[in-house]
C-alpha cells in the first residue's frame, strides 16, 4: 500500500500536465492531482498539451515534472504528443492512462521510452503507486543534479 503522506511530501513543489479529452474525467482527476502537486496544468487534447507544455517552459524556464496523458484524443493523440514532447525534453517523465490495452500501442509506447502505463478504469492504488514511483525518480534526479553542481563548485573553488 502506498504511503500517502510520503507521496504528498515528495510531490510538494512539483508540477504535472494532465491531458484528457473527456471533460468530466479531466475535472475529477484534477481534484485528485491538486491534492498532491503544487501546479496542475490541464489540457484537453495533445495539441493543447503541446501548447501548454511550451508555455509553461517559457514562463518558468523548466518543463513540467510529470505529464499524464490519455492515448485516444482529437487533434493529436497521446503517442504523437509524447513523441513531440520527448523531442524537446528527452528526459521527460510521461505516464499514460488509457482504455487501450492493445499490444501495438504498448509496444510503441515502450519503444519511445514511456515507462508507466495504466489501463482505464484506473485503480486508485495503482495510480498512487505510479505517482509515488514517478515523484521518487524526479526527486532523486533533482538531488543528484544538486550534488553534481555542488561538487563542480567545490572543484573549481580549489583551482
Amino acid at each position: 500500500m502506498t504511503d500517502i503522506n510520503e507521496l504528498v511530501k515528495l510531490s510538494y513543489g512539483l508540477s504535472v500536465l494532465y491531458v484528457e479529452d473527456d471533460a468530466k474525467i479531466r475535472e475529477e482527476m484534477y481534484e485528485v492531482l491538486d491534492g498532491f502537486f503544487n501546479v496542475v496544468i490541464l489540457a484537453e487534447n495533445g495539441e493543447d498539451a503541446l501548447d501548454r507544455f511550451e508555455q509553461y517552459k517559457k514562463e518558468t524556464r523548466v518543463y513540467p515534472d510529470i505529464i499524464i496523458t490519455d492515448i485516444n484524443m482529437p487533434k493529436c493523440n497521446g503517442i504523437n504528443m509524447s513523441k513531440k514532447i520527448l523531442e524537446h525534453n528527452s528526459e521527460q517523465l510521461i505516464v499514460v492512462l488509457s482504455a487501450c490495452n492493445e499490444s501495438h500501442y504498448l509496444l510503441e509506447l515502450i519503444n519511445i521510452g514511456i515507462a508507466h502505463y495504466l489501463v482505464k478504469p484506473i485503480c486508485a492504488e495503482h495510480l498512487l503507486q505510479t505517482l509515488h514511483s514517478a515523484v521518487k525518480k524526479i526527486n532523486y534526479t533533482k538531488m543528484e543534479l544538486q550534488y553534481i553542481e555542488k561538487l563542480e563548485k567545490l572543484a573549481y573553488k580549489d583551482l
